[in-house]
């Protein structure tokens, strides 16, 4: 009962601010070229452990709060997809990481060693706008925050699209949700070819 699943395939001190991100996306319209600055408050423990900030391959952008900010404007998601050498050496990707800055806050959650009490971003845009994600303190995925349905379904999808397992994406998750109630695990056997 206290189980967390990633919702993203990058290392977990980027969440909170990709949960951010996305929130930030859903209510302003972003175009990356009308974007200036992106500001990125998080604990200095995750701002060390997230070094590199002009990833260069897909391995590199897990551990990039750059790359975790640029993805979402660009693709519209982050997931497995973004996290090829291709679309990281893209040039409007690396052009975007670039303007994003890391703000290392040095107050420490108690209840979560080496995060910050929160995260938060800042987005200024080259017409004036100054945007603010506001306190980034939860984590979608976390047990207190559990993803839905769709949003395990989605990231199902996402890893047998890129595994390109043969089977079939729906049935399997459906099966696999039902698993409790099944009699014996040989059931999944059908789902594959």
């Amino acid at each position: 009962n206290q189980i967390s699943v990633k919702q993203y395939p990058t290392c977990y001190c980027t969440h909170r601010t990709i949960d951010g991100m996305n929130g930030l996306l859903q209510r302003h319209a972003l175009k990356p070229e009308n974007i200036e600055r992106i500001t990125v408050s998080i604990s200095r423990r995750n701002a060390h452990i997230l070094r590199n900030h002009r990833p260069q391959t897909g391995l590199e952008a897990k551990f990039s709060i750059e790359f975790a900010m640029a993805a979402p404007i660009i693709a519209g998601r982050t997931g497995l997809a973004e996290l090829t050498d291709a679309f990281v050496l893209r040039p409007d990707v690396q052009a975007l990481m670039q303007r994003v800055t890391v703000a290392p806050d040095d107050r420490d959650n108690p209840a979560r060693p080496g995060y910050a009490l929160e995260d938060r971003i800042i987005i200024d845009t080259r017409d004036g706008l100054h945007l603010d994600s506001g306190p980034l303190t939860q984590t979608r995925g976390d047990h207190d925050s559990p993803l839905s349905v769709n949003e395990l379904w989605r990231k199902f999808e996402d890893c047998l699209t890129v595994a390109e397992a043969g089977a079939s994406a729906r049935s399997l998750f459906d099966a696999l949700m039902r698993l409790d109630d099944a009699n014996d695990a040989r059931v999944l056997a059908k789902h594959f070819g």
